[in-house]
């Protein structure tokens, strides 16, 4: 009835309207309808391309701007694997505003039903009485009862059997049919989130997979060493080598991407978004007592770091944090910073480089194999090359200076100057202060000098002094 025609998407909103009779609040107009078609990826990408719904219907989707009038999305459907019917003008001259399927009186047996909605409404059907909430219960999540509510589980190590309970409970019975989930499965978008091996058939095994390992990791106190990948240097059991806190931060990983990938496999063909997959496992783990982070962009990047080699990267500090070269070279190391001690108003870089290239370089040269650069500098320049493999080195750039002068304890950084600065002792200092008071002994002599005496002293200088008069 509806298909073989384009007709705008008012056109099509007002047929749901007039022919499926929805409830007063799910009413829609053109502007719902096209904003529900945009959000649900699956079928706007259905739409795009092949235009395959499901077994039975096929849609297609194109726009057309009157002249002088606002642009129009119109739709077209048509069994399955059929297209749009080419005619002899362009398919905007044959658009249909279905006045005629507008004009039909529609009744209790002619309002049609839609498929999803059917049990719904069987089930409203059964129980008609309303029912009060006890004044005690406890408010739980959309779609939760008071015996699947997970405020009373604390242990993180029981995330299986509880985002498993969760999960069945809350998970949305999705709108796209089977043939759009295995469409979701095998497309380029889902290969370049989960990232399957070349063993794995589709996106679906990948995930089934990365979830049996992550479920492994939690079975056991020590099950975590398979998916970690430790960098740096080992000694003994690497059990022993990570830190309490980086084994936590490892099983709340764990336990976080578990929820993840479990609503992935449900929610992802319909939603086609994987922050919000983030968001939601966040808030079911979050009750389990997981509390490493509260943001869904944490989640994606920890599953960025995941999906590659599907392990976690845990650093640990070695023992030597110089260099292999500096490291076996204490004599080189010893004359680096001895240098950079004594040329530290000129300290830079490129001076560095020099010093290394110049003499030390040679000097090893010299000592390893007798070659001097002077005398032979094309076979010096071979024997230096040989030298610096050793230490899996292929040259010495300012780049690689910059690092070790860091490990040195150096730092490149502006010349910061001080309001205070104890020169008292400098020699010059010294010596200015002794020509100073040579100077000021010979001005004593040409100046006025003050003196303390007594009263009777003060009195005898000015009878002696009016005497004179």
């Amino acid at each position: 009835m509806f298909q073989h025609r384009w007709m705008p998407a008012e056109t099509w909103a007002a047929l749901i309207n007039h022919y499926y009779k929805p409830p007063q609040s799910l009413f829609c107009d053109g502007t719902k309808l096209l904003n529900a078609v945009t959000r649900t990826k699956w079928f706007n990408t259905a739409i795009s391309t092949t235009g395959v719904i499901d077994d039975e219907l096929s849609l297609y989707r194109n726009r057309h701007r009157p002249k002088g009038g606002k642009q129009i999305y119109c739709f077209y459907a048509a069994p399955n694997g059929v297209k749009p019917t080419v005619k002899e003008q362009h398919w905007f001259n044959y658009i249909n505003y279905a006045e005629d399927l507008l004009q039909i009186k529609t009744t209790r047996t002619k309002t049609l039903v839609f498929k999803d909605t059917k049990t719904v409404q069987e089930e409203q059907e059964v129980h008609t009485r309303k029912r009060k909430r006890p004044q005690n219960q406890e408010i739980c999540e959309p779609g939760l009862s008071e015996a699947t509510s997970l405020g009373d589980t604390t242990d993180p190590l029981k995330i299986n059997e509880v985002s498993s309970s969760v999960l069945s409970v809350t998970s949305v019975h999705p709108h796209a049919s089977q043939a759009t989930e295995d469409y979701y499965w095998h497309s380029t978008e889902a290969a370049k989130l989960f990232l399957p091996t070349p063993g794995e058939s589709n996106c679906l095994v990948a995930v089934d997979n990365q979830i049996c390992l992550l479920e492994d990791s939690l079975a056991s106190p020590l099950s975590y060493l398979n998916i970690v990948d430790i960098m740096g240097e080992v000694d003994g059991d690497p059990s022993e080598v990570l830190s309490s806190y980086q084994v936590w931060v490892l099983r709340q990983k764990c336990q976080i991407l578990l929820c993840a990938l479990k609503v992935a496999k449900l929610k992802m063909p319909k939603l086609q978004n994987w922050d919000i997959v983030c968001a939601e496992a966040l808030d079911i783990v979050r009750s389990t007592g997981v509390s490493t982070t509260k943001a869904s962009r944490v989640v994606r990047n920890y599953y960025q770091e995941f999906r590659v080699k599907r392990k976690f990267q845990a650093r640990v500090a070695g023992k030597h944090n110089l260099p292999p070269f500096l490291e076996q070279n204490k004599e080189v190391c010893t004359s680096l910073q001895q240098y950079a001690r004594e040329h530290l108003s000129e300290l830079s870089v490129e001076l560095i480089c020099e010093y290394l290239h110049d003499m030390v370089i040679p000097k090893m040269v010299k000592d390893a194999s007798g070659v001097e650069k002077s005398v032979n500098e094309e076979l010096h320049t071979g024997k230096a090359k040989e030298i610096l493999k050793e230490y899996g080195l292929t040259c010495i750039d300012p780049s690689t200076i910059y690092r070790w002068l860091q490990k040195l304890g150096f730092r490149y950084e502006p010349r910061r100057k001080g309001y205070y600065v104890d020169g008292h002792e400098k020699p010059a200092t010294i010596e200015y202060r002794k020509q100073f008071i040579t100077r000021y002994l010979s001005y004593e002599q040409r100046a006025h000098r003050w003196i303390q005496i007594s009263l009777s002293e003060a009195v005898q200088l000015e009878e002696k002094n009016d005497s004179k008069k």
